[in-house]
């Protein structure tokens, strides 16, 4: 699919030709002998050069000579500058056409006074011509003394008489004006009032009306404070002006036929009205064709199975983020983390810690929320999420479809922002989260597969994401021993992957399935969310809640006993501690099973029994182990060393 502007008729399935087109090639044919200023206008990607580029085919013949000009690119913005750029380019087209001497004596003379003209140490205004000599006064009237200096409209008026004699006309196409800034707008559509001088020119400059009257407006240097203001005075520059729309009809048209040209038409299924609506919204066809782009590079997320039925919402995101692509840093930044707490329950929590949003019916302005978080204006003035307001109604019409009619898939609005496009890490990162977990855990098993991997690490850590399906017990021991340096101070991104997993299981099945190291982790993190730990030596009168570390462990729904842990009192925790130094003794009285544990893994979750069990354990034989398990794992002297000053500490043995 190109996006590139048409250069033939035969390619303008919009009827550009008909409608904009053929119309100027009939004013420019019935007003022959007039000089004539022409405005094309339209949005930016309505098809104004696409306009341009057919019409030259058009007016091209033996009598005619066409100059473009593309300020952006050319860099010649200064009036000047632009009378000089025209004078060159008019010379090189007419030098193939003329070759007669009065030719190149017409341009020495106009070339010669520009210069003169535009001398260093002279302010040249065009026209009237006013002049701060200074210091140069001398040079200045020596260049004037021995040369014929012809001002700007004398010049105009020799060009003008070299045409006629030859029977010549010239076209002046100037495109995309709109894209300067407003004082390089100014010197072009004054550069287009003094081609009025010349007949046998004709000008059409193309250009967003919109959008240079808002520039024109904004012109420190030229008072056109009031939107009539800056109309009026482009008006009068322009003897016709025409617009470029086109009908939603033809739109609709154009986009089914791009859609079918992509393989999409038939796999996309979409609702007619709401295709319509978004037709409406993007308005041009370069928005259109960059809408259907934005498809096709995420087309293995809409024909995944698993988001079949959010397809019509995520391609109203799609066009959302392509007319406001603003919008997509939004969504990453504020709007998915919003979607998460949303879903967890946490909503009203988050938006008024984060942004102080106290508002009452939360739930029910959800959408507004969310829609807002985008970066749009709402109706809730006491939301306030972005700094920067999208004044688009709509967008707020459309996001208002999605969110208030069930919304989309978290997971899948994260995979389009994460820009994953392989359809094998779709599939296990919507199982992870969405659909059958044990299917996605037995993958990441499997395989290695980085990326994917970090983008769930990702989701869970910084979104606040959860599975919503468990995993087999034995898959994540698995996985926890295939990746055995795992820990919450290591860089490895598996770990909240499995915990996240393993804290939906009832503590029980944990006790009785999981391998000893991640056990001893589940525990050891509880303990923590009840503020018990090393550093204050499990003193139980410390025993205290922390619902915030409980969320951001994923430990909150964990139960044991029948009973949640936020519901945990002084005995159950007491419980807990008893049932995991049961399963400790029998680990810690075997040295043979430590050979399958790594010493940095195991150091905290001994540290950590001998605090809980100083009584119980026998010293001698946990020294003994350690040290066998040194003899056989050299690298690990120094870590067994700091293991057995710390237990010495402890039961104070030193």
């Amino acid at each position: 699919m190109n996006d590139k502007p048409l250069q033939i008729y035969k390619e303008d399935n919009l009827y550009i030709y008909e409608r904009v087109v053929k119309p100027i090639l009939k004013f420019i044919d019935t007003e022959k002998s007039d000089n004539l200023t022409i405005a094309v206008t339209g949005k930016w990607g309505i098809g104004k050069t696409s306009a341009i580029n057919i019409l030259k085919k058009e007016l091209y013949n033996n009598n005619r000579v066409i100059i473009e000009f593309e300020p952006i690119l050319e860099g010649k913005q200064d009036l000047k500058d632009i009378i000089e750029v025209f004078y060159l380019k008019l010379y090189s087209l007419l030098s193939k056409t003329i070759r007669d001497n009065s030719f190149n004596e017409v341009f020495t003379n106009v070339l010669k006074s520009l210069a003169a003209l535009a001398i260093e140490g002279t302010n040249v205004g065009i026209p009237p011509i006013s002049f701060n000599i200074a210091k140069k006064v001398k040079k200045i009237q020596k260049i004037w003394k021995n040369n014929e200096i012809q001002l700007v409209s004398q010049q105009l008026n020799s060009i003008n008489e070299l045409l006629k004699k030859h029977e010549l006309e010239i076209i002046i196409i100037i495109d995309e004006i709109d894209r300067l800034p407003a004082i390089n707008i100014l010197n072009i559509l004054m550069f287009t009032r003094i081609l009025e001088n010349i007949e046998q020119a004709k000008s059409l400059i193309c250009f967003d009306y919109e959008k240079v009257i808002t520039k024109l407006r904004t012109c420190p240097s030229f008072p056109l404070n009031e939107y009539h203001q800056a109309e009026e005075y482009l008006d009068k520059l322009f003897y016709i002006r025409f617009h470029i729309i086109h009908y939603t009809n033809d739109l609709m048209k154009f986009t089914l036929s791009y859609l079918k040209n992509s393989n999409l038409a038939q796999k996309l299924k979409y609702d007619f009205h709401i295709l319509e609506s978004i037709v409406k919204f993007l308005e041009t066809p370069r928005q259109i064709k960059k809408w259907i782009k934005l498809i096709n590079l995420n087309k293995d997320l809409l024909m995944a199975k698993s988001y079949e039925k959010d397809n019509i919402p995520f391609i109203i995101i799609l066009a959302v983020c392509t007319k406001h692509p603003l919008v997509h840093d939004n969504i990453s930044n504020n709007t998915l983390d919003i979607l998460y707490q949303k879903s967890n329950g946490m909503l009203e929590l988050y938006l008024s810690e984060k942004y102080n949003i106290r508002n009452k019916n939360i739930d029910y302005n959800s959408s507004e929320i969310l829609i807002e978080s985008m970066g749009f204006e709402t109706s809730q003035t006491d939301i306030n999420i972005t700094s920067i307001k999208i004044p688009d109604h709509e967008a707020y019409s459309l996001l208002n479809k999605v969110f208030f009619r069930g919304g989309i898939r978290n997971s899948l609005l994260a995979l389009f922002i994460y820009g994953v496009t392989d359809k094998h890490a779709i599939d296990i990162f919507y199982n992870y989260f969405d659909g059958d977990t044990d299917k996605a855990i037995k993958k990441l098993l499997s395989e290695n597969n980085s990326f994917i991997v970090s983008e769930i690490h990702h989701t869970l850590v910084n979104l606040n994401a959860r599975p919503k399906t468990k995993a087999r017990i034995k898959y994540l021991n698995d996985l926890w021993n295939k990746n055995h340096t795992i820990n919450p101070y290591t860089l490895n991104l598996y770990y909240h992957i499995i915990l996240s997993v393993l804290y939906m299981h009832d503590l029980k099945d944990i006790f009785n399935d999981a391998s000893f190291p991640l056990l001893a982790e589940c525990v050891i993190n509880i303990l923590k969310v009840y503020n018990l730990n090393i550093k204050n030596k499990f003193n139980l009168s410390l025993f205290n809640f922390d619902k915030k570390l409980s969320e951001q462990y994923k430990i909150d729904q964990l139960v044991f006993n029948d009973k949640k842990i936020s519901e945990f009192k002084d005995q159950d925790i007491k419980n807990l501690i008893d049932t995991f130094t049961l399963k400790c003794n029998k680990i810690f009285s075997d040295n043979k099973s430590w050979a399958n544990y790594d010493i940095d893994t195991l150091y905290e979750f001994i540290i950590t029994y001998a605090y809980l069990t100083p009584k119980n354990i026998s010293f001698n034989t946990l020294i003994d182990n350690l040290n066998n398990f040194a003899e056989h794992n050299k690298k690990t002297s120094k870590t067994i060393n700091k293991i057995i000053s710390e237990l010495e500490s402890i039961y104070n043995l030193k």
